[in-house]
């Protein structure tokens, strides 16, 4: 971004129609909030929670939703304290705006949330069950489609890779996507169109042969 002296990096979110905001800083304990329009930062705010791993906007672009030290912090947009909202690793957002997706680890076993959108009710919290085989990884978020279609990388006892797959969190149903080359998907989000984009981690090795020199 113009202007911007410091680094500027992941995460990074559109924050309303005109707006995005990302990392700043190689600890990442900053939020720059640039104009789209301009390509210049009109806003800093200091984040003191930890080191920023994920952060996502509110629809309406007020509140940022922040994943930093095991929690998931809400920031005001036009800056100010954030407020936790609870733990977990990884978090989606409905864009109606009516709740949350959140990836958290319970008694040590990692599970996937419905979590209404002011987090105010624990007790309103709604798991949804992806069968012994799956577990959800603590290290990505998802996006959801206005179906309430959730993607979201899985990893299972038989892969090595955290596959993409295609939660409906009305029913918990998981459907796995085929894809031509093999990794771990992270950053997946829909396109207007219904199509998928994914940032994958592929793995390539080569198995050489190795014979003793002749003397």
């Amino acid at each position: 971004m113009s202007g911007a002296p410091d680094e500027t990096t992941f995460p990074v979110t559109l924050a309303g129609p005109n707006q995005v905001a990302f990392a700043i800083g190689n600890d990442r304990r900053s939020i720059g909030i640039a104009s789209v329009t301009t390509g210049r930062i009109v806003s800093r705010i200091p984040f003191d929670k930890g080191t920023l791993d994920v952060m996502l906007a509110s629809p309406d672009g007020q509140s940022l939703y922040c994943t930093a030290a095991g929690a998931i912090w809400v920031q005001p947009s036009a800056g100010g304290t954030p407020a936790r909202l609870r733990a977990g690793s990884a978090v989606a957002i409905d864009p109606a705006g009516k709740y949350l997706a959140v990836v958290d680890t319970y008694q040590g076993r990692t599970r996937l949330l419905i979590v209404p959108f002011d987090g105010s009710n624990d007790g309103n919290e709604r798991e949804i069950p992806l069968g012994a085989n799956s577990r959800p990884a603590p290290v990505s978020s998802g996006a959801i489609n206005k179906e309430g279609q959730l993607l979201l990388g899985l990893g299972s006892p038989d892969s090595w890779f955290l596959e993409p797959n295609i939660i409906d969190l009305a029913t918990g149903h998981a459907t796995r996507v085929q894809i031509d080359s093999p990794g771990d998907n992270f950053h997946m989000a829909w396109t207007p169109d219904g199509e998928i984009m994914a940032s994958v981690l592929s793995m390539h090795g080569a198995l050489w042969k190795f014979e003793p020199e002749s003397r």
